[in-house]
């Protein structure tokens, strides 16, 4: 028809015909079975066994492995904090056509209110605005209250974050959250401004703490960042400080 149009050199894709797809997912109510209040996990590895290809899933947990016709076999390994809900560990299929509903359930080895935080940074460049970014987990069966503390460098200024400040202490800043469900991510931004100065170092850390139902410390984890400040010059402008190395005013990394 008047608007298509075949690209010289281009070829066809085709709709998946042999496929096998499922989910890996926390089995919240440990019934076996993929239902509403579960989490369906992204990163877990899927492995075909015969020819030993692996596949993660995706951001919404499925994955999808397109095979020739024939027998295979497919396997999830649940890590070390994880222990095995659904019906099997492993499917073995004659696939000849589209299967679904090979998924894998789970729930969690780790005592209730157990949870995972890490605090990361972009570049600590002079007089910069950069990011730190916290992302926490509940690695354990039971939904809880708590928060998230991040106790910043003094030398650094706070600038926003996503989401803002329950509260602000001096160079503290809290972020309450209530309902945290298990083995679902969570993320919290932070924008701090870089001091001017190279050379100078930095610490910050952030801090989770998860309340039991009578609003006590049930579990607490801090993660550290330390920080050097690094700074970068025009090796062509003269009135830098220092001068820099030789006639063409150099300025070393370090």
């Amino acid at each position: 028809t008047s608007n298509q149009y075949n690209l010289p050199g281009g070829f066809t894709i085709f709709p998946l015909t042999n496929y096998i797809t499922g989910y890996v997912y926390y089995d919240a109510n440990n019934n076996g079975l993929r239902d509403a209040g579960d989490t369906d996990l992204s990163n877990e590895l899927i492995t075909e066994t015969g020819s030993n290809q692996s596949i993660s899933t995706g951001n919404n947990g499925q994955y999808i492995f397109a095979l020739p016709v024939g027998v295979h076999t497919f396997t999830w390994t649940p890590g070390a904090d994880k222990v095995l809900s659904s019906d099997s560990a492993s499917f073995t299929v004659n696939l000849n056509g589209a299967l679904t509903g090979y998924d894998f359930g789970f729930t969690s080895l780790n005592s209730d209110y157990t949870s995972s935080l890490d605090i990361t940074s972009g570049l600590p460049r002079c007089n910069w605005t950069v990011p730190f970014t916290i992302n926490f987990m509940n690695i354990g069966n039971v939904a809880y209250n708590g928060y998230v503390y991040v106790v910043k460098d003094p030398l650094l200024v706070f600038s926003s974050s996503v989401p803002s400040p329950t509260s602000i202490n001096g160079d503290t800043l809290f972020f309450n959250y209530t309902g945290v469900n298990p083995f679902v991510n969570n993320t919290i931004t932070l924008n701090v401004v870089m001091p001017g100065t190279a050379g100078v170092s930095l610490f910050s850390k952030a801090c989770i703490v998860a309340l039991n139902t009578g609003g006590g410390v049930a579990f607490s984890y801090c993660d550290e960042l330390p920080q050097t400040v690094q700074c970068s010059y025009d090796p062509n402008d003269k009135t830098v400080n220092p001068p820099g190395q030789y006639s063409q005013h150099y300025t070393l990394f370090s």
